[in-house]
């Protein structure tokens, strides 16, 4: 029966590769499309790693090819999403540990593939990383709408780096770099992946309380816009609105109000599914932990 079952799974392989072979950039949507609309984490949690591994193999035999290496980065970071939220409802410190580490080798891939992609697909962006922030402004004023989709794939994969290496100064010390990306991202393409943009400044902009120099309010500017252009429908913006900004000025009143929206929330827009299902989770772990911490 093993064998039988692995037989099936490695030809369902071979015409996934057949499809990517013909189009990676529409086999990429189409199974972008298929995870946001899934309202089921656990089973997108399973079939994921089998995704990656294909398009690992995809890599080795085209390493230069920015689309799959964009394809591979954006998986990984939505993998990593997965475990991230597991990570942060795991009741185990032995177990929150194992998944911390994998957590911190899914976003270093991440970032990697985020970065060749941009590299291949724009040669001044080899070296963007490893800039310093007045370089990657310099270099970004150039920066075009066909570029998007990369800047922001490697600004979305940086952040998932950031999230698991919170310790590593190397590593906050780059927030400036990876906020300029998302800030010329809004100017060339506002509504990008439903304004993702938005939330991910807001979180950004959260990090560090007013009194060390950091700008909450502008992290809440951010989330409300995230929340605008999205019409209501991004659960997941409220979610990190509480617990990045309310938490951070210690409004619990707007915690608990946000919160409660999310739980309360019946609307079905298929687009979020997943993303409305993951904050639905974390909402009620936000819930419970907040007796403690307000």
């Amino acid at each position: 029966m093993k064998k039988i079952v692995i037989t099936i799974i490695s030809m369902f392989l071979l015409v996934v590769m057949n499809a990517c072979s013909l189009s990676i950039d529409a086999f990429s949507n189409n199974l972008d499309k298929a995870i946001r609309t899934s309202n089921d984490p656990a089973t997108i949690a399973q079939a994921l790693p089998a995704y990656i591994l294909l398009l690992d193999s995809l890599i080795e035999s085209d390493p230069e090819d920015e689309e799959t290496l964009k394809a591979s980065a954006d998986l990984l970071n939505a993998y990593s999403g997965l475990i991230s939220i597991e990570y942060e409802l795991s009741d185990s410190d032995e177990n929150a540990d194992r998944i911390q580490n994998r957590l911190r080798k899914m976003t270093e891939k991440s970032m990697e593939r985020a970065s060749s992609a941009i590299c291949y697909y724009e040669s001044r962006y080899c070296n963007v990383t490893k800039e310093s922030y007045n370089e990657l402004v310099e270099n970004l004023k150039t920066a075009d709408e066909d570029e998007v989709q990369y800047l922001f794939s490697l600004a979305q994969s940086w952040t998932g780096k950031l999230q698991a290496n919170r310790e590593d100064w190397n590593v906050t010390a780059k927030i400036p770099q990876i906020k300029h990306i998302f800030e010329v991202i809004i100017q060339l393409e506002p509504d990008y992946q439903q304004g993702s943009a938005y939330m991910y400044l807001g979180v950004l902009n959260s990090l560090i309380p007013k009194t060390l120099g950091g700008k909450p309010e502008t992290g809440k500017q951010y989330f409300e816009k995230a929340i605008s252009v999205s019409k209501q429908n991004n659960l997941m913006a409220k979610v990190l609105f509480a617990e990045y900004y309310a938490r951070l000025v210690f409004d619990q009143e707007l915690h608990d109000g946000l919160l409660k929206e999310v739980e309360e929330d019946t609307q079905t827009e298929k687009q979020y599914s997943l993303m409305n299902t993951l904050a639905k989770l974390k909402a009620k772990q936000l819930i419970n932990s907040g007796t403690d911490y307000f």
